[in-house]
């Protein structure tokens, strides 16, 4: 570990305070991208992944039938670490986070007229609508895929669709989930899902085994359907409408919060916690932090209700 030789890989030579100090170290040489660079430039890294490299260091020790050095005799980490730890966060920059998207906003991108039923924006706003009603994360709508047999005619005309999630960061195989159709020609998940299966189909399987891919309008060579091209596409859609009644800049917007935007739109319309739950492949009540405090319409009517009892009682 950091430099440690190859004799004694797990400290067992050193005092529980010298490995503390040295998983400090460690941490430290992790925060100034000793080992690799920031993706996005940085000096430093955060306090998040610094931790995360130091919980991994701990795991690696307990897997072999160790003590965690993390921990003292009780459990608990170790005080040092913990002052580290609270100094990084301090010292991090404020947490910036993105918006949820409003349906509206994605309706309007929906109904935009292309003139091409292929082009990455149509294809693209069928793949938004369709990870709102699911609230997906952007890596499960935008990632390689199997074309199933969907050859029905009648594939516009069913009454539900359910999506079977492989992978998950919460270590559950082949959840489902299934929506119904909403009775819109557009704002519906029954008429998204069948309109990506159709395009698949035209499109093919690609040589490089990426299912969404398109040919890009200036270069004219094919481009994969990734992340960034999808967050490109997103921005610059939001920077060509009009953002006043939103709230919201095209910088402020991503791929992920649409799984905010799926919950916002479910807990805003009275859908049952525990629904929120299921639908959204939350384990716990972690989908809390994904409700927009600053959304005013969020608690349009709690001032109200909080003077409806006026008077109680102390038993």
């Amino acid at each position: 570990m950091c430099g440690i030789g190859s004799k004694d890989p797990f400290l067992d030579g050193f005092s529980a305070n010298n490995r503390v100090r040295l998983l400090m170290a460690f941490s430290q040489a992790i925060r100034d991208c000793f080992f690799s660079k920031s993706t996005k430039g940085y000096d430093q890294l955060v306090a998040s992944t610094c931790e995360t490299a130091v919980n991994n260091v701990g795991k690696a020790f307990t897997a072999t039938g160790r003590l965690d050095p993390r921990h003292d005799s009780c459990g608990d980490t170790v005080p040092l670490l913990q002052r580290l730890f609270r100094g990084y966060k301090n010292n991090d920059p404020g947490t910036t986070q993105q918006k949820a998207i409003p349906w509206p906003l994605i309706k309007q991108m929906c109904a935009r007229p292309c003139g091409n039923r292929d082009s990455p924006l149509d294809i693209f706003s069928k793949l938004m609508t369709l990870s709102f009603f699911f609230a997906m994360r952007s890596c499960e709508y935008l990632k390689d895929h199997t074309v199933l047999d969907h050859s029905s005619r009648y594939l516009e005309q069913a009454d539900t669709v359910t999506l079977y999630f492989e992978f998950q960061k919460r270590d559950l195989r082949n959840d489902s989930v299934t929506q119904a159709k909403t009775g819109h020609s557009r704002d519906c998940p029954v008429k998204a899902a069948a309109a990506i299966i159709r395009w698949m189909q035209r499109q093919g399987m690609s040589d490089d085994g990426c299912i969404y891919s398109f040919i890009h309008e200036k270069t004219k060579k094919k481009t994969a359907f990734t992340s960034k091209v999808a967050r490109q596409m997103l921005r610059e859609f939001i920077g060509s409408v009009e953002q006043g009644n939103f709230g919201l800049t095209a910088d402020e917007i991503g791929l992920h919060p649409m799984r905010s935007s799926s919950a916002m739109a479910m807990y805003m319309n009275g859908v049952p916690v525990y629904t929120i739950m299921l639908l959204g492949r939350w384990s716990s009540d972690a989908f809390l932090r994904y409700i927009r405090s600053q959304v005013e319409t969020f608690g349009h009517d709690v001032s109200a209700k909080m003077i409806e009892t006026e008077m109680f009682y102390h038993v």
